[in-house]
């Protein structure tokens, strides 16, 4: 759930973890963003646990997967977070703690029982809910439940019991609401649903039955919205040969919104229709990775050597820069003199 403000503490910038990530590199700058993003991204909750695929921080972002992924392994790495690879949750380690400060004293009555449940025990309880399944449950309460008896004393560990995954309950909710769509909402696209070679029927919808049959099936969701959106286009972006042959260039270099969980990660219906996705840098979808590749803990592990690499590197770059700044400073008393 999105809200309006977060808590960030000016020690992201002096503090151990803004220390270790500092340079110029590209990676470590976008360590350095990744940080400020995930203190105040708007898919972030009060708990610092929450669902973030590479994905969501790539769109939000404007970065590759790649991009993406090396970030959150050098933020994993100086234990600003904990990734979880395999379902794709984040926990940002100090954030219960900035968020709710130290652990208060619950005020008692004369009989010595407490006078109200504070309501952020509630919220809290709800929180830890939502997140189980994330694999970071455990770990958040032995990190932090010594400090905090009253805030969390409540919850059992562990709590990461099997249930439901969350793309799954994603899916499942969205197909709801799609339903729920198509059945109160009555559109002009009604014809969308006719044989596509059909004599009376409207070009505009054609030319979008022409490419919606090649959308990957997990994205074919909401037809009868997606074709009263295309019909809505102006007739310059109504052209079904750029879709086509994006749909197409999805496919045949198995890009990985295209193909991972049948395309799961496409915009669905209107939404592919409203952005214009054929229109978009083609750069911008990568493909596929082989599952050994897929970013995950053993990544986490190697990333040590590649922080080596570029430290050696910055280094050097360093040392060069103050030769040059040397030379000059020679250069000008030599000429003052």
């Amino acid at each position: 759930m999105s809200r309006p403000f977060f808590k960030v503490s000016p020690r992201i910038h002096t503090g151990r973890v803004g220390r270790s990530i500092r340079g110029e590199s590209l990676d470590q700058l976008r360590a350095q963003s990744l940080a400020g993003y995930l203190l105040s991204c708007p898919h972030g909750s009060a708990l610092g646990i929450f669902y973030l695929p590479p994905g969501y921080i790539a769109a939000d972002r404007g970065w590759g997967i790649d991009g993406a992924s090396m970030a959150l392994a050098m933020l994993h790495e100086v234990e600003l977070i904990q990734y979880n690879g395999e379902t794709e949750w984040v926990w940002i380690r100090d954030h219960f703690r900035h968020e709710y400060g130290p652990d208060p004293v619950q005020s008692q009555g004369k009989d010595g029982k407490p006078k109200r449940q504070d309501t952020r025990v509630v919220s809290i309880a709800a929180l830890v809910e939502e997140a189980r399944g994330s694999g970071l449950i455990e770990d958040f309460l032995a990190y932090h439940g010594p400090a905090y008896p009253y805030l969390l004393g409540g919850i059992d560990a562990p709590i990461d019991a099997p249930s439901m995954p969350h793309r799954q309950i994603e899916r499942e909710t969205e197909r709801e609401t799609e339903r729920e769509t198509e059945r109160e909402t009555e559109t002009s696209c009604e014809a969308c649903e006719r044989v596509a070679d059909s004599p009376s029927q409207p070009k505009a919808e054609r030319d979008f039955d022409a490419w919606w049959s090649l959308m990957p099936s997990a994205a074919k969701t909401g037809r009868s919205k997606a074709c009263a959106t295309w019909s809505k286009l102006a007739p310059a972006h109504r052209d079904p040969d750029p879709v086509v042959d994006f749909l197409d260039f999805l496919r045949e270099t198995q890009a990985e919104v295209y193909v991972k969980e049948g395309g799961q990660y496409l915009p669905h219906g209107a939404a592919f229709v409203n952005k214009r996705c054929w229109e978009d840098d083609r750069k911008a979808y990568p493909p596929m990775k082989r599952e050994a590749d897929r970013f995950g803990p053993p990544k986490m592990t190697g990333s040590r050597d590649a922080k080596r690499r570029r430290d050696a590197e910055q280094d050097e770059l360093n040392a060069a820069d103050r030769e040059r700044e040397e030379q000059i400073r020679q250069e000008r008393e030599g000429r003052a003199g």
